[in-house]
């Protein structure tokens, strides 16, 4: 008999690329694999159930990254935000961090590298909307500013603002979300942004990424234990900087 693992994401998009690794996991040892989750875009094709509900016996397949390692989460420590999240939703064992995802909309890829012509490229986003994570503006503006490679600016009026930060693609509120997926597995070069799904994204694909977080946060009790180690599986592909 199969058996049957319900796991649920927090509603971020970058949890439910968490998510879509683990069913991966579990899809590819014969389990029945059913996810709650905001984003069924990410699961459409996949052999896994999408339920709108969480009720009966489920597994968070999250957790935070304002927890330190210690206390009640100290048999966590050593470990990655992506083997946390494993663990809470019940796997054990060692999951590779990866989502196979096939491009579908690859004449908007086509088109952001025609327009690139060559360069490198970046893809970030603005700011989230006010957080204790959220670096100044200002600090965002500079790194944009002397960034040398072809700047794609992404997001959602829902959850960013926009105009913030020099680009020469300007795709805010442009794209559906498997866009997103698409162009960070087919055209982004370099990821760029306050900690967000566009580190998780680059993290599963193995490409490099600048999290940017507030000063303030370094001397926080809250979040001064964030570094790369703790947030990424492949921590030597990414870097946190703080500015602001």
């Amino acid at each position: 008999m199969r058996a049957t693992h319900r796991i649920a994401a927090s509603n971020g998009f970058g949890d439910s690329i968490y998510l879509r690794a683990m069913a991966l996991h579990l899809t590819d040892r014969g389990a029945r694999v059913i996810v709650k989750t905001k984003w069924p875009v990410l699961f459409e094709d996949l052999p896994v159930e999408v339920s709108a509900k969480a009720e009966g016996d489920w597994r968070p397949a999250a957790f935070s990254p304002r927890h330190t390692l210690d206390g009640p989460y100290a048999q966590f420590a050593g470990l990655d935000q992506f083997s946390i999240c494993c663990r809470r939703a019940g796997i054990d064992e060692a999951v590779d961090l990866d989502i196979r995802w096939k491009v579908r909309n690859r004449a908007l890829c086509r088109s952001i590298r025609r327009d690139a012509a060559g360069r490198k490229i970046v893809v970030f986003q603005p700011r989230k909307l006010a957080s204790e994570l959220t670096p100044e503006r200002a600090a965002i503006e500079a790194w944009l500013d002397q960034c040398t490679f072809f700047r794609v600016r992404v997001g959602s009026p829902v959850f960013v603002h926009t105009g913030e930060g020099s680009c020469d693609l300007d795709l805010y509120g442009r794209t559906m979300p498997s866009d997103l997926v698409d162009i960070a597995v087919e055209a982004g070069d370099v990821f760029f942004g306050e900690l967000c799904y566009l580190h998780i994204l680059a993290d599963a694909l193995r490409k490099p990424s600048v999290c940017m977080l507030p000063r303030s946060a370094a001397e926080s009790p809250v979040w001064k234990h964030l570094n790369a180690t703790r947030l990424f599986r492949h921590s030597q592909l990414a870097s946190v900087v703080y500015a602001g």
